[in-house]
C-alpha cells in the first residue's frame, strides 16, 4: 500500500515529534516495526532533502552576507531585496511543498478508538496511521 504524505508536512519537526511519540506508545509485530522503519528512514531522507532545497531557493532569492548566507532581520526573518523576490520564493516554497513524499507499508499503524491521541498528531501522522476498533477476548 502507498501512503502519501504531503512534503509540507514531512519538513515540519512536528512530524517528527509525532511519529516518536507514536513509536513510544505502543508495541506492535516485529515485521510492522520494520516497515515502519523503512518508511520513517526514507521520510527522514526526505525531510533533508526538502530542508536542503528551501536552503537553496531562499539563498537563491534573499539578500546574502559576504560569506554568502542569508541575511535576516531582528525578528530571524529573511530578508529580501525586494517584494518581487520574496513572492518568487514563497511561489518554489508552495511549488515544493504541494508535492507528496511517498512510502510503501503494507498497512498503517492501528490508533485504537479508546486511544488518547491529540487531534495535531492525527492530522500530522495521516496516513501513516489508521483507527480502529481492539479485539474483544
Amino acid at each position: 500500500m502507498q501512503i502519501k504524505i504531503r512534503n509540507s508536512i514531512v519538513i515540519k519537526n512536528e512530524f517528527a515529534d509525532a511519529v516518536n511519540r507514536l513509536l513510544q506508545s505502543r508495541s506492535m509485530p516485529a515485521k510492522a516495526c520494520l516497515e515502519l522503519n523503512i518508511a520513517l528512514d526514507e521520510l527522514a531522507t526526505q525531510a533533508k532533502i526538502l530542508r536542503k532545497a528551501r536552503r537553496d531557493i531562499t539563498l537563491r532569492y534573499c539578500c546574502k552576507d559576504k560569506d554568502g548566507e542569508a541575511v535576516s532581520n531582528e525578528s530571524h526573518f529573511v530578508v529580501f531585496p525586494d517584494a518581487e523576490s520574496e513572492k518568487a520564493c514563497h511561489k518554489e516554497f508552495e511549488e515544493l511543498f504541494k508535492e507528496y513524499t511517498i512510502v510503501e507499508m503494507t498497512n498503517p499503524v492501528t490508533i485504537y478508538a479508546d486511544e488518547n491521541v491529540t487531534p495535531q498528531d492525527l492530522r500530522l501522522l495521516g496516513g501513516l496511521v489508521q483507527v480502529g476498533e481492539r479485539e474483544v477476548k
